[in-house]
């Protein structure tokens, strides 16, 4: 794989979905009681359920009944239903992509404070899709979910520093988001240290730290992490790739401050 490929690699992290609340998947939920309510109206009820047939968690998984009652519960403004549904539209999940909708529905929720939707619409401003094109405003959104201790809007960050996205390239800065990033378990993040790391790109080169982010992003199964870890295999002796394995072993991702 050439160096270009391996840097276009480094890429915007697009629509992250909500996952249930650990409670709620963990508990098994009383679905009859949960439809009796989302049917009567309550919005926090279809939210539920929308998020049930999202997970096949005490239903069968049905994405299209799942879009069906997040509009509902995102219609009555709840927040996780909107970003939800603005997800589902951008991957086309139970209905047709729509990055128009999708945008409209994570924007409702991003106005409200909605870390992940906030995230997701700077993407979006970032790629172009369902708006048009505004790196500035990529960047507004970004800061504000980073702020929270979002990953990806940090990865979002790094990414444009790294590219020189709407404002001057800036490898330290990249460095600085990616490395917050990653050490949440990012793994988009890791995959990127390890690349500026094997290249020296605004970093002196360290092909052991290197090796232990690029086989912690392949455990996240970040794309290309597998090849790039075994290229700087290379650069390493057995010892080194020892320590570096090791290293990768005692990582424990750091909890949002």
């Amino acid at each position: 794989m050439s160096p270009m490929r391996l840097i276009r690699t480094i890429c915007l992290a697009f629509c992250i979905a909500l996952a249930l609340p650990v409670a709620a998947l963990a508990a098994q939920p009383d679905v009859p009681t949960v439809t009796a309510r989302a049917e009567e109206g309550d919005k926090h009820a279809q939210t539920m359920l929308g998020f049930l047939y999202m997970n096949g968690k005490g239903v069968v998984k049905d994405d299209a009944k799942a879009a069906q009652w997040l509009e509902k519960a995102a219609t009555q403004g709840v927040v996780e239903a909107q970003t939800n549904l603005g997800y589902m539209y951008a991957e086309g999940r139970g209905v047709t992509r729509d990055y128009a909708q999708a945008a409209k529905w994570t924007r409702m929720a991003a106005d409200q404070g909605e870390v992940t939707a906030q995230a997701n619409l700077a993407a979006m401003y970032a790629n172009g899709q369902g708006v048009k094109r505004d790196y500035g405003e990529a960047e507004d959104l970004y800061e504000a979910a980073a702020k929270q201790g979002n990953a990806q809007a940090m990865h979002g960050l790094g990414v444009l520093n790294f590219h020189g996205r709407g404002i001057g390239k800036d490898y330290d800065d990249a460095y600085d988001w990616f490395e917050k990033a990653a050490e949440q378990g990012y793994g988009k993040s890791q995959f990127a240290l390890a690349l500026m790391l094997y290249k020296g790109l605004g970093v002196r080169r360290d092909y052991e730290e290197a090796y232990k982010w690029a086989s912690l992003a392949e455990q996240q199964n970040a794309e290309k992490a597998a090849e790039l870890r075994a290229k700087i295999a290379k650069r390493l002796d057995d010892k080194d790739i020892k320590d570096a394995e090791e290293m990768a072993d005692e990582f424990m991702p750091s909890l949002i401050e």
